[in-house]
């Protein structure tokens, strides 16, 4: 389980102070850093990100050469994804809501989050939290275990609830 991190538009000093602060606060998780500067940075980095990566967060902090269209690679791989921008940028604000609306009319997982400081890792922290709580979700079981009566029981009480027996089979497809 990884998370990758995409800087857009952040300088390398900038990126490197948050890589750093990242690997302090979260010293026992696994994070894959990349810099994108334009479209086709943004579509090489999408098509190498790691087939174990639970989440993905993008940090949008100026206008990478190109325009628009730098986010739209990343947010189609449909990674959980949470797309970080900053308030006082206008141009990344409106690219921000331009590819935020669309994957989230497209029902891809992204969230979005507009902040006035938005790369303090205090911030940031709960961002990656959720996300390693995503890769700890996708790698966990759930077991039901229940008796004949007791489905039964649930069919007759609950008719619209699920049915415990035929559940193995429905996630599994």
């Amino acid at each position: 389980m990884s998370i990758s991190v995409i800087f857009i538009g952040i300088s390398e000093s900038d990126a490197n102070s948050i890589e750093r602060n990242i690997r302090a606060a979260f010293p026992n998780a696994t994070f894959n850093y990349f810099t994108v500067s334009d479209v086709n940075e943004a579509s090489d980095v999408a098509s190498r990100l790691p087939g174990d990566t639970s989440g993905v967060l993008v940090l949008l902090g100026g206008v990478p050469r190109g325009g628009a269209g730098t986010l739209r690679p990343i947010l189609s791989k449909g990674y959980p994804t949470v797309l970080i921008a900053d308030t006082y940028a206008y141009v990344v604000s409106a690219e921000f809501l331009m590819e935020y609306s669309r994957a989230a009319k497209a029902n891809l997982p992204v969230l979005g989050v507009l902040a006035k400081d938005p790369f303090n890792i205090d911030s940031l922290s709960k961002y990656i939290r959720m996300l390693i709580a995503v890769g700890r979700l996708r790698e966990s079981r759930i077991v039901a275990v229940i008796g004949a009566e007791e489905n039964w029981l649930f069919l007759r009480w609950f008719p619209l609830s699920i049915d415990f027996y035929s559940l193995r089979p429905y996630l599994q497809s």
